[in-house]
């Protein structure tokens, strides 16, 4: 496993690689994370501190990925 912490390289400077790749499968994973939730289970609750009770009514989102629930077998009714 690859250390969280800065190397040193051969020329004596430091390299932020490891940090970096680590911050960039951090990203990565929250945003997947985000992406399967609105997928398979959000009924509105993302939108809802923007949009308040009008995204539980209207549910956006379920509709928006609605053939995709469908698609990968999930059930939405």
């Amino acid at each position: 496993m690859a250390s969280i912490t800065p190397v040193t390289t051969a020329e004596g400077a430091l390299s932020w690689r490891p940090v970096r790749d680590a911050v960039i499968v951090g990203i990565a994973l929250a945003f997947a994370l985000l992406t399967l939730y609105s997928v398979f289970v959000d009924q509105g609750a993302l939108l809802a501190p923007i949009l308040g009770q009008l995204s539980f009514d209207q549910n956006f989102i379920h509709e928006f990925t609605h053939d995709a629930r469908h698609l990968a077998g999930a059930p939405c009714h």
